[in-house]
């Protein structure tokens, strides 16, 4: 095969990958990665379940793919958030804006990384492999140590309160979650970044007059 023409299949491939992957993101969103079939990607996608094969080769390898390229960016994002100049407080009213202004460029990845997180979690799931669960834990065990480190600057600084830093990291990842849910199922049509300042506010300051 010529150099060109090899550079057009590489592309196709990567395109048609990425159909299916997208196929796969989409029907995620509406029900658990567990309910979801092959046949249903297939069908979703528009290509023969011997087609999605020859580029997966089998569901799982399908999610791994998928979840690698979105935790790899978050958590490059979280640490350009973490080891920025920015104040402590600057920093977690970024990270909260970065969680909603995704939710909106990517609706279905993040209605399914805040409704499946519970799967993530779950040690004794038989839905991931062994290899795809710890790759997700040690995913979330960063990002709570980015947030935690945040958490222990501005503790350093006076402008934060004694707490554990986890429970504030757990408390914040949270929040983001459930707010992502909510949107998604009961109002799709609000525009999400106005809960950036609210949301912000309310971890800062509590919810005290």
């Amino acid at each position: 095969m010529t150099e060109p023409k090899k550079i057009r299949k590489e592309k196709e491939q990567e395109f048609h990958k990425k159909l299916i992957l997208d196929a796969a993101k989409r029907l995620f969103a509406k029900k658990s990665i567990i309910e979801v079939t092959v046949d249903e990607i297939a069908k979703e996608s528009g290509f023969a379940k011997s087609t999605l094969y020859s580029y997966f080769a089998s569901k799982e390898a399908l999610v791994s793919e998928l979840l690698d390229s979105i935790i790899t960016e978050r958590l490059k994002e979280l640490e350009d958030i973490a080891i920025s100049d920015a104040s402590p407080e600057k920093k977690i009213l970024m990270y909260i804006g970065m969680n909603f202004e995704e939710a909106i460029e990517d609706r279905d990845m993040a209605v399914l990384l805040s409704r499946e997180s519970h799967l993530f979690y779950d040690r004794t799931s038989r839905t991931l492999s062994k290899d795809i669960m710890n790759k997700i834990l040690s995913a979330f065990k960063r990002s709570h140590s980015l947030l935690a480190r945040i958490y222990d600057e501005g503790r350093e600084k006076g402008v934060f309160r004694e707490m554990e830093p986890r429970l504030f990291s757990t408390f914040l990842l949270s929040v983001i979650r459930g707010i992502i849910v909510r949107w998604w199922h009961f109002a799709p049509d609000e525009d999400i970044k106005f809960y950036i300042n609210p949301v912000y506010e309310i971890i800062l300051h509590g919810i005290e007059k």
